[in-house]
């Protein structure tokens, strides 16, 4: 029987069973035992075998409050676990904080359990993250809590290992192209990339060719797949599955040295790239073919540079764009270059889609709640958002038969995401068995235990995913109420969700904020309506339980 908490103080808590069956009663006193969630009771002996024993725990360092001792020349102070399940520590800790200032502010730390002889458990600081009212200092805490945090410099000092031994970038992409000697030369080809400004890990790129009868666009996608086989680190890419964006950082899922410089399609560099060539005749896709190759990028534009309209290249990717999209419909309008990209990316994912169906690629379903397909009287976006709200769940599956995704156009009867192979692990997966379809990958069979080991993890990459968009919402959401703290900020919100407590009659809803573009949730006994705008005011409070700073907001 396992012992589980539903408090720090254990006032209350339960026993279950293998099959789940509670067993009120057990008599022993988890405190005067001092167990944890997760030990267990085994032939009427306590067996204290909880995870939390062992691994590391992520919690809030009172040091603005009272010490309960010392330790050598550490002071024990209180330390907040942030699963409220578990009892309150004590940490020693010296606090060599060098500032004038009298107010001390609380640390964001990672602790591992030590011993538990008095009153509370004792802990041992493993890694403190810096002070609660910083902003990377939570971005960092909140990863950690939701088990998103997985480092990579060790992954970091293998790529640099690797690469140091060729003398310079130039000598290892022809090292690569001599290596790879069925890459096409595509280095005469006029090639332009759009993307947000700043951006420095590009992903795609495109190019357009015309002759009498025909056009054909292509697109092209940083060859991650080929740099892996290159460099021989199929078994060395760690459980990252995303990278990660906070209001100020991010946090890459590949080492910089690959994602921001050497598989970046950075112009008037040389870069191994995939490409998809479209070839279109009379505004229908009359054929699609994928390859590698070996491009050099003219432009990196950002949406916004407004020398773009006058490149020739994209004015005539946007005319052939807006006029097969009439057909296609792969997004409303055509209308700038958020439009084109838009297109080119859900057209790719479509197009690989098709190709990977009878091929074991990882496909992305969405299915939406057939209440919430329609509403009238609301914008664009605001129904996109309410969409994905009363959806059954955006999920990546390797079931070919069941690849729904009700959030894109009629003529996407498939979806895989490919487009962005440097940020997304499932992108990397699926360019991989793309590549290895077409005979690009060397190594074959590390490629594809990686492509298996991978699949195998489809569930794992889900909560992942889930969890990051979470913490995004949560941190940019803070990070915005934080820089109106001092004066009343009031928001257009929009209810996109109605939960009622049936125990003492609250509602809570979940309310969407076109600006900063979060979510958040407020109770209430009043009634509200659904799919309704509103006016809020946002507030920052430190929550009760685990001391972390929170956002909450008020209807006005």
């Amino acid at each position: 029987m396992e012992f589980k908490s539903k408090d720090r103080c254990y006032l209350t808590y339960e026993w279950h069973c293998n099959q789940k069956v509670r067993m009120p009663d057990i008599r022993i006193d988890p405190v005067k035992e001092k167990l944890f969630t997760g030990d267990i009771i085994e032939n009427n002996k306590i067996n204290k075998i909880s995870k939390y024993r062992t691994s590391s725990i992520p919690g809030i360092l009172v040091i603005s409050g009272s010490t309960f001792g010392r330790a050598k020349n550490k002071l024990y102070y209180k330390c907040i676990p942030n699963n409220p399940a578990l009892p309150i520590f004590i940490v020693p800790y010296n606090n060599k904080s060098k500032t004038l200032s009298k107010v001390k502010i609380d640390l964001f730390v990672e602790f591992i359990f030590d011993k538990w002889v008095g009153k509370h458990p004792v802990g041992k600081l493993i890694n403190t993250f810096g002070k609660v009212d910083n902003i990377d200092s939570y971005s960092q805490y909140q990863m950690l809590c939701y088990n998103v945090s997985h480092p990579i410099q060790k992954f970091n000092k293998l790529i640099f290992k690797k690469v140091k031994t060729i003398t310079s970038e130039k000598d290892i992409i022809e090292d690569i192209v001599e290596k790879y000697p069925e890459l096409e030369n595509r280095l005469d080809k006029d090639i332009i990339s759009i993307d947000p400004e700043g951006c420095i890990d590009i992903d795609d790129a495109m190019s357009i060719q015309k002759t009498e009868t025909s056009t054909t666009i292509s697109i092209y996608i940083a060859n991650i797949p080929m740099w892996i086989d290159y460099l021989n680190i199929w078994k060395d890419l760690g459980e990252r599955v995303t990278t990660i964006y906070f209001p100020n950082k991010k946090i890459p899922m590949l080492p910089l040295l690959l994602s921001d410089n050497l598989c970046s399609l950075l112009e008037n560099k040389k870069r191994i790239a995939i490409n998809m060539d479209v070839n279109i005749v009379k505004n229908i896709i009359s054929s699609v073919s994928f390859g590698a190759c070996l491009i050099n990028v003219n432009k990196n534009y950002s949406y916004d540079d407004e020398t773009l309209v006058s490149d020739e290249t994209y004015i005539n990717i946007f005319k052939k764009c807006k006029s097969v999209n009439k057909k296609y419909k792969y997004v409303d309008k055509i209308k700038d270059s958020h439009d084109i990209v838009e297109m080119l990316m859900l057209m790719m994912n479509h197009l690989v889609g098709r190709e990977l169906k009878e091929k074991n690629g990882v496909f992305r379903t969405f299915n939406i709640k057939e209440n919430h397909k329609k509403q009238k009287n609301i914008p664009s976006d605001i129904q996109r958002f309410i969409k994905t709200w009363g959806s059954n769940g955006s999920k990546y599956t390797i079931n070919k038969n069941n690849t729904n995704h009700d959030m894109l156009s009629d003529t996407i009867d498939v979806y895989c995401h490919s487009t962005s192979p440097i940020r997304r692990m499932i992108d990397v997966i699926n360019t991989s068995i793309l590549m290895q379809n077409k005979n690009y990958i060397k190594n074959k069979e590390l490629c594809q235990e990686f492509i298996d080991t991978w699949i195998s993890k489809i569930d794992y990459i889900n909560s992942q995913v889930k969890a990051i968009r979470k913490i995004q919402n949560q941190v940019g959401l803070l990070d915005y109420s934080s820089k109106c703290e001092f004066k009343e900020k009031i928001l257009d919100g929009w209810i996109v969700d109605i939960q009622e407590d049936n125990t003492n009659g609250d509602y809570k809803y979940s309310v969407f904020l076109p600006d900063p573009g979060f979510v958040s949730t407020f109770i209430s006994r009043e009634i509200y309506k659904k799919y309704k705008k509103y006016l809020f005011s946002l507030h920052t409070f430190n929550d009760e339980h685990t001391l972390k700073r929170k956002v909450k907001i008020s209807i006005k």
